[in-house]
């Protein structure tokens, strides 16, 4: 390590630090590298100077006898991480990536080492070591007052240990007890024992991410799938003021349903409240400049280079760009091979290839995605991992995705801006060779991508369109419409992708008469076309006729859908997700009709298509498990009805959690469900069976309305639909007064969120009736059956059970004339449509019955 001519005073300092170090722990004394720094520790020539030593240890060769082929750091070490293998340990021990930070402590290890005593935790069997690292040791426990199996991280020889590296474990603790989120493990306790900290997790057993998808063999959309999960959950980690800084295949366990869970936040920081001036950030708590953090292979340039000033959330979505390359090519988007200063420049300076060159399957617009993710500049990468979520969410959609795609003119420029060496002549032959053809397509390249990115981001706005603000979005698209009706694009097919856009987000906002009118427009388009089928024009159609279900329109819709799946059909030979698609909505549209038997075909053609598509849980799967389920509720098979709804719950919360529109929709449905079984039950004389139905189904639109108030705080007609559950399940197990008072609320929100003769209105007024009846307001409970009579339309057999009901309150109020005729009006009509030994129709001759009023 002789020093040359030239050297700064740093790589001296640096140089005579690293000397001394490798002296004395080949020496076997215990020491640290900041001892040997002249200085003050924490300033940029001290951190400068560290940053230096730590490359010249690494590409020492005496080094390496101090540094075992297993001694991974922590950081790689949690609840079921694999032991070390030719993979998952070539970033580590394969070389380089956890070298500088195994060097200052590959003779700490304390406490569970091979052969040593378990230590003992107040409260917790200690089972085995899970593994150990350079800072501290993870072992299996069990808690003995829960009898849990948990995780304990426990700290390792706090004495020797840098007091650098005593605050990143206790600022652990810290990050990851703020942390509550499906895809990242939890903290149960933490403590302290015998002055060495630990904390407590929830033990995930399953197989860290890169055993679970092996690097260049996974189902490409299996892994943007994944991908998607771990993004979600380290954005989650971002909104709370913590950023990772060492995110990698082993810091992420797939538990044994196949979800992703995030564990390590070892180097996290921590953003503070106050704000940094230099860099218009949040400053940071820990990670001075200068200090090398992390694992080399998933480094972002920023922590390559130590400029830890830099750090944001873009450094963790570097590392996520980086996992998803490996994952669907096999190899780092930088490889980890040679020396760390080799590596530390090829991170800073070397562009990855792009993804496809590497690995046919994977598509263009992943290519994008991911070098955008993995641009060396943090201003050109996305925003955050929340971007980076919904731009890969949107490949998987079938949309476009927003992500710039670099060509070999931007690498090419981004190249020369890198290397300010090339000589002068070179690059003015090169700019005098290339400037009329460069700038002209330059030119065309810029321009085409502003169009791209103004597409973008109108369809960015417009579909993350917030419903709590529905005046001012509305307004929004209002002037949209406005101006696009005053100077329409100069291209037609423009103008129906913009009208497209506003159509589906009028649509969201209830708005369907602007909807309406937009869609119109794009099928206008489209069909003045000299084009058949395509796959746009068949969109357009589907668009228009989902907006005509949801206005109650279904015989419209019905055509439209029809005209829609037969097109799909002809482009697409086969199983396809958009025929499933069209399937699914046909089969809505019928059932709305009372067309049972034609529904039931074609939600069980959907479920076997997208069964074939997906091999396995996915929720376009658990949707289709769920329309099944409805046409086994609607033909009365009750017991099959619930075991689908619930097993369509249960895919959908494994696979996107508690808090998603998906769980609600699908324990709405189950609410539905039992409060069937309460009515079958009641048919059968089991009353005590009935309430525990009753009391069920109220448990299950609670935890709809549960999800659908923080999704619609200000009101929805879907949060409407949810207190009319709950209002229809406290009637059925005698909480008349909670019932009125949930079904008052239902109704003065839907009134507000749909048109005056929607069905959903139909349903919440019946569901007043229901609660007013069960209080003994018999004249109360008729009104409303009134009201939702006056605009039931002709669709049976709902209408004819509006009808049977009405008759029945008719004769208890003494009208029995009147009443008579309509029972017996409502009920031919219903045993036509349902049969009848349909529980609906004999429930109604039960009730007849009690009124004194014949059912013949």
């Amino acid at each position: 390590m002789a020093s040359g001519r030239g050297e700064s005073t740093v790589d001296v300092a640096a140089q005579r630090a690293a000397a001394l170090y490798t002296s004395r722990r080949a020496s076997g004394a215990s020491v640290t590298l900041e001892e040997l720094i002249p200085g003050t520790p924490g300033s940029p020539e001290f951190e400068a100077t560290r940053t230096r030593a730590m490359a010249f240890i690494a590409d020492d060769p005496a080094t390496q006898a101090d540094v075992r082929p297993d001694a991974r750091t922590i950081a790689d070490v949690g609840p079921g991480a694999p032991g070390p293998d030719a993979r998952s340990t070539r970033a580590t021990a394969g070389g380089i990536a956890d070298r500088a930070t195994r060097l200052e402590s590959a003779n700490t290890i304390g406490p569970g080492g091979d052969g040593a005593a378990l230590p003992a935790i107040e409260g917790y069997e200690v089972r085995s070591c899970l593994g150990r690292g350079g800072m501290g040791a993870v072992f299996e426990a069990v808690q003995l007052s829960t009898g849990r199996r948990v995780a304990v991280k426990l700290m390792i020889d706090a004495a020797g240990v840098s007091d650098a590296a005593r605050q990143r474990f206790e600022r652990e603790v810290e990050v990851v007890a703020r942390l509550e989120h499906p895809g990242i493990v939890s903290v149960v306790d933490s403590g302290v024992r015998k002055g060495r900290y630990y904390y407590v997790m929830e033990y995930v057993p399953g197989d860290a991410l890169d055993r679970a998808l092996p690097p260049g063999k996974g189902d490409v959309r299996r892994v943007v799938e994944m991908l998607v999960e771990i993004c979600e959950a380290v954005d989650y980690a971002h909104q709370r003021g913590v950023l990772h800084r060492d995110l990698k295949p082993s810091n992420v366990i797939v538990d044994k349903r196949g979800r992703p869970r995030l564990l390590d936040f070892g180097i996290a920081k921590l953003v503070d409240d106050k704000t940094d001036e230099r860099h218009g950030q949040r400053g940071m708590t820990i990670g001075q400049p200068g200090q090398l953090l992390g694992t080399v292979a998933y480094m972002s340039p920023e922590q390559a280079q130590a400029r830890n000033d830099l750090t944001s959330v873009r450094t963790d979505v570097y590392a996520l760009g980086a996992i998803g390359y490996e994952l669907l090519t096999g190899h780092l988007p930088c490889s980890a091979e040679g020396s760390l200063r080799e590596v530390l420049a090829r991170i800073a300076e070397v562009d990855p290839a792009p993804p496809s060159k590497l690995r046919r399957a994977v598509p263009r617009d992943i290519d994008a995605v991911l070098l955008r993710a993995l641009e060396k500049d943090p201003q050109r990468r996305y925003a955050t991992a929340g971007e980076l979520a919904q731009d890969l969410s949107r490949w998987l959609r079938g949309e476009p995705v927003s992500a710039r795609r670099v060509g070999p003119t931007g690498r090419f420029w981004r190249f020369v801006k890198r290397n300010r060496t090339v000589s002068m002549a070179a690059a003015i032959a090169a700019v005098v060779l290339c400037s009329v053809s460069t700038l002209l397509i330059i030119r065309i390249v810029d321009e085409r991508d502003r169009a791209v990115a103004n597409f973008a981001l109108l369809r960015g706005v417009l579909e993350s369109a917030d419903p709590e603000r529905s005046n001012s979005i509305v307004q929004l698209l209002d002037n949209a419409t406005k101006k696009i009706e005053e100077s329409p694009p100069g291209v037609d097919l423009a103008e129906a992708d913009v009208r497209a856009i506003l159509g589906v987000v009028y649509r969201k906002f209830g708005e369907y008469g602007k909807a309406r009118a937009q869609q119109q427009r794009v099928l206008e388009i489209y069909d003045a076309r000299d084009e058949h089928d395509t796959d746009a024009r068949a969109e357009a159609i589907h668009n228009l006729a989902a907006t005509l279900w949801w206005e109650g329109s279904y015989s419209q819709a019905e055509t439209l859908y029809t005209r829609s799946l037969n097109m799909r059909r002809r482009l697409h030979r086969g199983d396809h997700p958009d025929v499933a698609m069209s399937l699914t909505h046909l089969a809505a549209c019928r059932l709305r009709m009372g067309r049972l038997p034609e529904a039931t075909q074609l939600y069980a053609e959907a479920l076997d298509m997208r069964q074939r598509l997906y091999k396995g849980p996915h929720e376009e799967v658990a949707q289709a498990l769920n329309n099944v389920a409805k046409c086994e509720l609607d033909a009365e098979a009750f017991e099959r009805a619930e075991v689908l709804f619930r097993r369509a719950l249960d895919m959908i919360v494994s696979l996107r959690g508690e808090q998603y529109a998906g769980t609600a929709a699908a324990s709405q449905n189950l609410g539905d469900c039992l409060l069937r079984r309460c009515d079958a039950a009641l048919v059968q004389g089991d009353g005590a069976g009935a309430r525990t139905f009753a009391e069920q189904a109220d448990e299950a639109f609670s935890r709809a309305l549960a999800i659908r108030l923080q999704m619609f705080p200000r009101g929805h007609h879907l949060v409407a639909m949810s207190r009319a559950g709950q209002a229809r399940a406290k009637a059925a197990h005698g909480a008349a007064s909670d019932a009125r008072e949930a079904a008052t609320q239902a109704l003065a929100m839907i009134r507000q969120t749909r048109p005056a003769n929607h069905p959903d209105i139909v349903d919440v007024l019946d569901a007043n009736a229901e609660a007013h009846l069960a209080a003994g307001d018999v004249a109360g409970a008729l009104d409303f059956l009134d009201q939702a009579l006056a605009i039931s339309g002709s669709v049976e057999p709902r209408r004819a059970e509006i009808v049977a009901r009405r008759g029945v309150l008719l004769v208890r109020l003494g009208r029995t004339s009147e009443g008579e005729q309509a029972l017996a009006e409502g009920l031919a009509a219903l045993r036509q449509a349902r049969g009848t030994t349909s529980v609906r129709v004999t429930r109604l001759e039960q009730l007849a019955h009690e009124a004194g009023a014949p059912t013949n």
